[in-house]
């Protein structure tokens, strides 16, 4: 077609131009192609809309929203490319000029540094059209949207779920080996700590004595409290145990001084065996010593099994006193087993990890060591398994 002007309607090749658009420019429209080979005619209904006032525009005068992310921060001027324009593009957030270091304009483009929710709205840009030496201004507004990064959203999730994974890896790592990481952690940071409770003890010792007619275990309990105790517990971790017939000697006010050795005691520690039931020191010591840890909330109570508690054990539990009893169910026994304890004075192994962790930290450092246990003493610290609780 050859270009042609009527009434401010320019046909430009294939195309149509309203220079400048009035309303009455508004009807139909037809195109007619004509060809050796082709005759076509096309026909196009055309509105113009009448200028609106304020700054909303119109959703059915408003071009195709613009999907914008932080990978993608970038607003096209929509149609631009069909005029004859010369930068620069101007640009208008909800009628508002866009200034300063957030924005930058290059040729059609608008680019939004940092990108957030706050930058969604509505985008108008506005340039100058040339057409035949005369200028035109022309207008284009469009809605811009911040959708979520994905991909930031997947690694966030993944980032929660491997922290998740970890948390829940650790705390079970600290259940299983709690124990462990509890002694390891006071060996290094308090080895020993000076008491200031004014106690002269860190443990006492009730265990039933030897009597007239005691079974062959008597003698093993008897071998245990007054050998294996002191041997691991004061020489090698720097303990100061009370043991009746060795730091409580015949001749002295039985009753006075068990009374004030228990309550200078930081625990009492029962030895519990099938012959305590017979033995009358063990029910007075008893005695004392629950009323000092239940009563006066005094001191706490640790309690060593020296052979199992049950039904087919010589011991029952419902044989011990009625506090005694609650003390088993409520924290459990630390179990000895004889036969199955290959080296007795080993500090790694569970029977040992166990009473260490529920006594003070020692006041002194044992006389063996400078205050930390031999390596040979904590290989396979962090291989066992949580000592068997009653329940």
């Amino acid at each position: 077609m050859s270009t042609q002007k009527s009434k401010g309607i320019v046909v430009s090749r294939d195309r149509l131009k309203f220079l400048p658009a009035r309303m009455a420019h508004s009807g139909m429209y037809a195109c007619v192609v004509t060809s050796p080979d082709l005759n076509m005619t096309e026909f196009m209904n055309v509105t113009i809309h009448r200028k609106t006032t304020g700054c909303n525009v119109p959703d059915h005068l408003m071009y195709k929203t613009v999907n914008g992310s932080a990978k993608n921060p970038k607003i096209t001027c929509p149609t631009i490319f069909y005029y004859n324009w010369s930068a620069p593009v101007q640009w208008f957030k909800n009628c508002k000029a866009l200034q300063g270091p957030k924005y930058r304009a290059h040729r059609a483009y608008l680019f939004i540094k940092n990108v957030g929710r706050d930058d969604e709205g509505d985008y108008t840009c506005k340039f100058t059209h040339t057409e035949n030496g005369t200028s035109y201004i022309v207008t284009a507004t469009r809605s811009f949207i911040v959708e979520a990064d994905h991909q930031s959203t997947y690694y966030i999730v993944a980032g929660c779920s491997l922290l998740l994974m970890f948390i829940s890896v650790l705390v079970i790592a600290l259940k299983v080996f709690w124990i462990e990481v509890a002694l390891f952690w006071r060996d290094i940071v308090t080895p020993y700590k000076i008491q200031n409770d004014g106690k002269l003890y860190d443990a006492y010792i009730i265990y039933p004595r030897v009597f007239e007619g005691s079974s062959a275990g008597t003698t093993s309990v008897e071998y245990f409290v007054h050998h294996t105790l002191p041997d691991v517990l004061e020489k090698k971790c720097g303990y100061k145990l009370c043991i009746y017939g060795r730091d409580l000697l015949p001749g002295q006010d039985a009753a006075t001084v068990v009374e004030s050795s228990i309550q200078n005691s930081r625990r009492h520690m029962f030895v519990l065996a099938p012959h305590m039931m017979h033995s009358k020191e063990f029910a007075y010591e008893q005695e004392v010593a629950l009323h000092s840890a239940l009563i006066q909330n005094n001191s706490k109570v640790i309690l060593i099994e020296m052979e199992p508690l049950g039904e087919a054990s010589r011991l029952q539990v419902g044989d011990l006193q009625d506090s005694l009893q609650h003390l088993v169910k409520m924290q459990g026994t630390i179990k000895w087993r004889e036969d199955h304890v290959a080296n007795k004075q080993s500090l790694s192994s569970k029977f040992w990890k166990h009473v260490r962790y529920q006594m003070p930290v020692p006041n002194k450092l044992p006389k063996m060591a400078s205050g930390v246990v031999p390596l040979s003493e904590t290989q396979g610290m962090f291989t066992q398994n949580t000592f068997e609780l009653w329940s």
